[in-house]
């Protein structure tokens, strides 16, 4: 029982609303965006891979023994930025639906928060599942609409935020320990990161690649509730407020594990996701763009991972320093393809 229960604690982190943001990027792209996002899939597998060398014991340990509490708080701090700007992009994406005052919006999400309340396993893996179907039914009603696919074309820029925001959408990896602890056999978690991994690529590339030719758009539910119509419009635009206000209370959870759940935490954690979401809508931050934000935190996330485990591995384990290297490079290209894009 521990393995299906294994697979779907890993399942309902890595799949989530993150490939919403994935199709208005790749539509710059073209045929080209299959290669950075198949290029994501080989990040999160590598960085999986690293965290899982690290167990029994947490990534979070390890940084703070090697490199001491400072480095451990930044390291920490990192963890948080992704949570709050994945928080900021959840109600964004929700008041893109909704259209309501933003006060009315941010006191409902917050309630479930507020409340204490703990939800448990079989409410994220359903989560997931309903987030699976979602993606084929409409991967499946758009292939009755593509008429042409954009010319591929490179961009280095979309290319990095594209990157970036893959990036978050097969992040699910602080979830890695507590998998090793449930299942035990350290191969048997690698096959379940590799498992489910390869579900949410092939899920979210179908996606991407039945959805970028119908429009522009910077949230991808949004141009798929006006591109299509009656019933199967308000399913879009039901369905999306569902996955964004779960993943909000999902998230939302996760901050509160890492930061306590007393109410002056709980009460700054309201404040930094209204202020984040303020400068966001000043600076013009759409959805796809806060993803990708989040993104670009993760491959800082990865780069310590990486650098603590170059520190820690033995002289003779040249195949996992290797590995280490390579994921540092990786997590430099976003940043170097939105560079010089």
């Amino acid at each position: 029982m521990t393995y299906q229960e294994g697979f779907a604690t890993l399942l309902a982190a890595i799949i989530g609303a993150g490939v919403f943001a994935l199709p208005g990027f790749a539509r710059q792209l073209g045929w080209y965006s299959i290669i950075f996002i198949f290029l994501a899939l080989m990040f999160s597998l590598g960085l999986g891979y690293l965290i899982l060398a690290f167990t029994p014991g947490s990534v979070e340990d390890e940084v703070e023994r090697v490199w001491g509490k400072k480095v451990a708080y930044f390291f920490k701090l990192i963890n948080i930025s992704i949570t709050l700007l994945a928080l900021v992009a959840y109600v964004t994406g929700a008041q893109a639906h909704l259209d309501t005052n933003i006060i009315v919006l941010l006191f409902f999400m917050f309630i479930p928060l507020f409340l204490n309340l703990n939800f448990p396993q079989t409410f994220s893996f359903v989560l997931a599942l309903f987030t699976m179907f979602f993606l084929m039914l409409i991967s499946a009603s758009n292939l009755n609409h593509i008429t042409s696919f954009p010319v591929a074309s490179m961009n280095w820029g979309y290319a990095g935020l594209l990157m970036g925001a893959a990036y978050f959408a097969f992040f699910g990896h602080t979830l890695i320990p507590r998998v090793r602890v449930m299942v035990k056999k350290v191969n048997k978690v690698w096959e379940l990161l590799l498992i489910t991994l390869s579900i949410a690529f092939v899920l979210y590339l179908v996606f991407t690649l039945t959805t970028l030719p119908l429009g522009v758009s910077d949230l991808a539910t949004t141009m798929l509730e006006t591109f299509h119509s009656g019933n199967l419009s308000t399913f879009v635009s039901l369905s999306a407020i569902l996955i964004f206000y779960t993943s909000f209370i999902l998230y939302g959870l996760h901050l509160q594990d890492l930061t306590g759940r007393s109410p002056l935490t709980s009460g700054l954690m309201v404040i930094s996701v209204v202020i984040i979401y303020l400068l966001t809508q000043w600076m013009g931050m759409p959805f796809r763009v806060i993803i990708a934000a989040a993104g670009f935190c993760i491959s800082a996330y990865a780069f310590v991972v990486a650098l603590t485990a170059l520190r820690v591995m033995r002289p003779k384990k040249t195949a996992k320093k290797a590995l280490s290297w390579t994921l540092m490079v990786f997590a430099l290209l976003p940043w170097l393809f939105f560079l010089i894009g």
